[in-house]
């Protein structure tokens, strides 16, 4: 899947990849995660979440590893 922007001020942008089951987000401040083994329910979830930002803390940051990308 692309990659998809959004509006959040806290957020750049999202990408999804279900094969790997690796979900990447490039943050405004902090750069670009990539985190592992993210089902594609919890990226669904992410896409219709009001609060982009809180629905990563709760269900995202706390549960999946991630690795810093640098470009």
């Amino acid at each position: 899947m692309g990659r998809l922007y959004t509006a959040e001020s806290e957020l750049n942008s999202v990408h999804d990849d279900h094969e790997t089951k690796t979900l990447e987000v490039e943050y405004s401040q902090k750069g670009s995660h990539q985190y592992s083994n993210v089902s594609f329910y919890i990226y669904q979830g992410l896409m219709v979440a009001e609060n982009k930002p809180h629905y990563l803390e709760c269900y995202v940051m706390k549960k999946y590893a991630f690795i810093r990308v640098y470009y």
